[in-house]
């Protein structure tokens, strides 16, 4: 899982900061939102397990934050 957080569409905050690039070269999953401050953020998953394993956890923390989802992306 990664996650890249924007603010004026300026990527801001990016975890994991370092992964080989061949372990990112297919996406299963894009999800983008909002947060109330003004930061957009994308989750990216690298299959259906990544996706089921920390989809509901990121969005319960998310959504405390404020975040809304904004679109989905497979």
């Amino acid at each position: 899982m990664k996650i890249k957080i924007y603010q004026s569409d300026k990527l801001v905050s990016e975890a994991p900061f370092e992964t080989p690039s061949s372990d990112w070269a297919n996406i299963a999953w894009i999800i983008k939102g909002f947060a109330r401050d003004g930061c957009s953020f994308e989750l990216y998953y690298r299959s259906e397990e990544e996706y089921k394993l920390y989809h509901n956890w990121m969005l319960k923390i998310m959504y405390n934050e404020g975040a809304e989802l904004d679109t989905v992306e497979y």
